[in-house]
């Protein structure tokens, strides 16, 4: 597991960063490793009136209480690099140099500086979504604390406003002070950019719900959530 094959992908909790990273993963650009993907670890929105069917939560998730990434919102006092990527390689049954890795954490959103100096070659994905009222909203709709992977409990004693906040804040600096651009989760992103088939079925629903579209497509598409691409060539 190399440097440059390493994504790692953040967002604050209820920002749809886990529907892009279903997406994310139908990319023959990025490439990505996907043993990580299991039938123990996948989530669906049963309470969801026109998405219950679509896998929401897909693959390995990092941060305190969760299966992987034990204090990562703090790695500095609880890792080195070479721990810490032992820690990501454990998420992967099969490493494999030629296809890349997402690392989708929370909680890595806290030490965003720490990332880039310690992992240069890497590329880092970033998701946000406004206010951050909604973030916690969409969150508590999908499962809050009932979600069964990956588990919340590192939330619990929390308040919830204040840490999605306080992830978004660190994202949008970041993102202000290295002058990377936005982008809306249009379906020109996903087929031009990042050439996904935007038509196969899954990744067609996806879109479509992130884009508060009715399953018929019908509607404005809302473009609240964005995407950031740091280090990446698209």
């Amino acid at each position: 597991m190399r440097d440059d094959q390493l994504i790692f992908f953040i967002g604050a909790p209820g920002s749809s960063w886990s529907r892009i990273a279903t997406i994310l993963g139908y990319s023959p650009k990025l490439n990505l490793n996907l043993s990580d993907y299991s039938s123990e670890r996948q989530y669906y929105i049963k309470n969801s009136k026109s998405w219950s069917h679509l896998i929401n939560h897909q693959g390995s998730y990092f941060g305190s209480e969760m299966e992987f990434g034990y204090r990562f919102e703090d790695p500095e006092s609880f890792y080195n690099k070479i721990s810490f990527k032992n820690e990501l390689a454990r998420a992967f049954s099969e490493l494999d140099d030629t296809k890349n890795y997402l690392i989708k954490s929370h909680s890595l959103a806290y030490n965003i500086d720490w990332l880039v100096n310690n992992f240069p070659k890497s590329k880092i994905i970033f998701v946000i979504k406004q206010p951050i009222e909604e973030c916690v909203e969409w969150w508590q709709n999908a499962g809050g604390f009932d979600i069964t992977y990956p588990r919340y409990d590192w939330y619990k004693d929390k308040d919830l406003h204040k840490e999605f906040n306080k992830q978004q804040l660190s994202i949008k600096k970041f993102i202000n002070d290295c002058g990377y651009p936005l982008y809306a989760p249009t379906n020109s992103l996903f087929r031009d950019k990042l050439q996904i088939n935007i038509d196969e079925k899954p990744v067609n629903e996806h879109i479509k719900a992130i884009q508060l579209l009715n399953p018929s497509g019908e509607g404005d598409p809302d473009y609240r959530t964005q995407i950031c691409f740091y280090n990446m060539d698209i």
